[in-house]
């Protein structure tokens, strides 16, 4: 993000990845913000699909095409790590941390993308 509050591409992405963010959760200033804590790069990302509330935090990368999925109604944190060629349901971690603060599933914890796209 520029000074001025413009989001531009960094110079080394020659093409912007597809993302599509669930309007639910995401279509709004304020719900994202909540669920936005760092952007996660997307500088190698292909496409991203993000359905459910998924929140993200500093430290996430995403290369090449991603799917992330909550069908939980309280948001769960996708942890940060670099994830690629992903499909991540983290829909029983929702329910672990809702219940016991459980660690998350190895299933949340899949190699997947989302990298430094914007700066």
């Amino acid at each position: 993000t520029l000074p001025d509050s413009r989001v531009q591409l960094t110079p080394c992405v020659a093409k912007s990845p597809v993302v599509k963010l669930d309007d639910d959760h995401y279509k709004l200033v304020d719900k994202l913000d909540a669920l936005v804590e760092a952007a996660p790069s997307l500088s190698a990302c292909t496409k991203l699909t993000v359905q459910g509330p998924v929140r993200f935090v500093a430290g996430t990368t995403l290369k090449g095409s991603c799917r992330i999925v909550n069908h939980g109604a309280d948001a769960v944190t996708l942890p940060p790590k670099t994830y690629v060629d992903c499909d991540i349901d983290l829909t029983a971690s929702a329910t672990a941390t809702a219940d016991n603060d459980a660690a998350v599933p190895s299933k949340a914890r899949a190699t997947g993308c989302f990298g430094c796209l914007f700066r």
